[in-house]
């Protein structure tokens, strides 16, 4: 009797493995076929995914790595004389979440061709339109004493996107406007931005076409009759300054680079050789 059970019990555990063997096939065979499926669903709509994306977003994405890695570059706003090299005094100001190093590429181009006697002042620590405007003008007027630079003696400025309009704002200051000799901006929005309605920050509030922060920069370049030389570098593929047109100015020289994004600027070599020759007009 025993011999039966152990018989019966034997045949059908082989039974019931034999079934849960071929259920387990069946389950894996059915679960490969699915995920094929699902993977196949997956390119496909990568693929489709990909070719809908903008592609002046895409053309911004090979400059990513370069300006992450100036990021880490050394910040601070110290002023000491620097010999004179035959230049006037040039500043460099960056832009919007952005930070000193991100010109590490120009001031090497500028200082292997013969310009060394270059600052960048850093607003990354600011996080407001009055004391940007309020620390800027204090940081020239350091560079002035610094350098000892007489009445009549000016000073030069590269200022990259939200930074030109941090160079306007301290030249609603009339010593400060007088001081510049030439402002040159790179993708600054000078007649404002409607990506800047994403944020609620007291300077994207200040960027948005209609607000009182250009107004104001409005009223006080209409009144000026002190014009530093401005030139304005703009792009149509520029996804930041929204329309690109916008990055011009009634009274600069409007030069557009084609193909550029916002940030070929501070990538581009070649272009920051010829920023150097413009700057030595």
């Amino acid at each position: 009797m025993t011999t039966a059970i152990q018989t019966q019990t034997q045949a059908g555990g082989r039974e019931w493995g034999s079934w849960f063997l071929r259920s387990a096939g069946r389950f894996f065979t059915r679960f490969g076929r699915c995920a094929a499926k699902e993977a196949s669903e997956l390119g496909h709509w990568a693929v489709r995914s990909a070719g809908s994306i903008d592609r002046d977003l895409v053309a911004h994405l090979p400059h990513v790595p370069f300006m992450a890695a100036t990021m880490f570059l050394p910040r601070h706003n110290r002023v000491v004389p620097l010999a004179d090299d035959g230049h006037a005094p040039l500043i460099f100001i960056h832009g919007l979440g952005g930070r000193a190093g991100n010109f590490a590429l120009m001031r090497t181009v500028f200082g292997a061709l013969g310009r060394r006697r270059c600052y960048s002042f850093d607003y990354s620590r600011i996080h407001s339109l009055e004391e940007l405007e309020s620390q800027l003008v204090e940081y020239i007027d350091r560079i002035v004493a610094e350098n000892g630079l007489r009445k009549g003696e000016q000073i030069d400025v590269v200022a990259h996107s939200m930074g030109g309009i941090a160079i306007r704002l301290a030249m609603t200051t009339p010593r400060i406007r007088k001081r510049m000799r030439r402002v040159v901006t790179l993708g600054t929005p000078h007649r404002g931005t409607h990506i800047a309605r994403w944020a609620q920050s007291d300077y994207t509030k200040g960027l948005r076409p209609d607000s009182a922060m250009f107004e104001r920069l409005h009223r006080s370049e209409k009144r000026a009759r002190v014009k530093p030389k401005l030139t304005a570098f703009w792009s149509r593929k520029d996804i930041i300054v929204l329309p690109a047109e916008n990055a011009t100015h009634p009274d600069a020289e409007n030069v557009e680079a084609p193909g550029f994004t916002h940030l070929t600027y501070l990538t581009n070599g070649r272009f920051a050789v010829n920023l150097f020759a413009l700057l030595a007009e």
